[in-house]
């Protein structure tokens, strides 16, 4: 089988509900018979929303990208059951009569905002040993979670939904667990509560995506799906920070022999373009270019 390899970039979809983030990453792969994909942060199977999946050399981008670390979520929380999972997939393990009045969940809301301590949830993608917690509680182990520091730069709530379940909207740092987010919104108000209902609407200024369907629908058609900046963020678009530098296709083989070469620039980071095709991530280190991350080669 012959892949796409040329196809490099970050596709952002909507992810429906339902379905894990791998399985996004796997229709995308097949619709465009590509060599390799990654979706940046995980989405539960049960949440939906904008999910980034990067494309062939795209996926050694991922840890050089920063706008990744800002979220907005609309999330549900309805108050007076506890489940195992902390969403609407779980078993409820525990009950309160006690139901706050939007004005009470208004008013406990800056307690949640900016640098908090929370403890990553149970049924969570976080790691422990190189086991992610949800394989362990799975086994039947309850594995040891210590607390970390995340930021929520923005909480409010929106809107009553019933009597019990209110909608609310945060923006947070990376790593931040909506679902330990509102078991302990809820805790603070003497109850207990679960995350009902779960959307990734915004990272960073990005805040379209794309649906699987289209992209099934459009499998023979690339050009239709990339085409559309909404959804589609090129090579050298996905890092805004590090400058982009066109160079000769003579240096640009040293750089693929793994060649330093001169470099009349400031330290630090570069996305090397050549006319042939070769893309790399390189680093400027005292006037010396040397090759960091190969992104894309061909033709070279």
């Amino acid at each position: 089988m012959k892949f796409n390899i040329e196809l490099v970039g970050i596709l952002f979809v909507d992810k429906p509900s339902g379905i894990t983030s791998t399985i996004v990453d796997k229709v995308c792969k097949r619709a465009f018979n590509l060599s390799k994909v990654g979706h940046l942060g995980t989405l539960d199977p049960f949440a939906s929303g904008l999910l980034p999946v990067a494309f062939n050399g795209a996926t050694k981008l991922i840890p050089y990208i920063r706008w990744n670390d800002v979220k907005t979520y609309r999330f549900e929380i309805e108050f007076g059951k506890k489940t195992d999972t902390g969403d609407v997939t779980g078993s409820v393990i525990e009950t309160s009569r006690n139901i706050p009045s939007a004005q009470n969940v208004e008013n406990i809301l800056p307690k949640f905002t900016g640098k908090i301590q929370q403890k990553p949830h149970f049924y969570s993608a976080t790691k422990i040993n190189g086991k992610h917690a949800y394989e362990l509680m799975r086994k039947g182990i309850t594995p040891e979670i210590k607390p970390k520091t995340v930021v929520v730069y923005e909480l409010k709530l929106i809107a009553q939904i019933d009597v019990k379940t209110y909608e609310l909207e945060v923006t947070v740092s990376a790593g931040t667990y909506i679902r330990s987010l509102s078991e302990d919104i809820a805790l603070a108000l003497n109850t207990v509560g679960y995350t009902k209902l779960l959307r990734r609407t915004k990272i960073a200024f990005y805040d379209t995506g794309i649906s699987l369907d289209f992209i099934r629908d459009n499998k023979n058609n690339i050009d239709e799906v990339v085409s559309n900046n909404n959804f589609w963020l090129s090579v050298e678009n996905v890092l805004d920070d590090i400058p982009v530098v066109d160079i000769t296709d003579k240096k640009a083989t040293d750089l693929r022999m793994g060649r330093k070469i001169n470099w009349n620039r400031n330290n630090g980071l570069y996305l090397i373009k050549a006319s042939n095709g070769f893309i790399n991530l390189s680093r400027c280190v005292d006037g010396c270019l040397q090759p960091e991350k190969l992104i894309r080669d061909i033709g070279v």
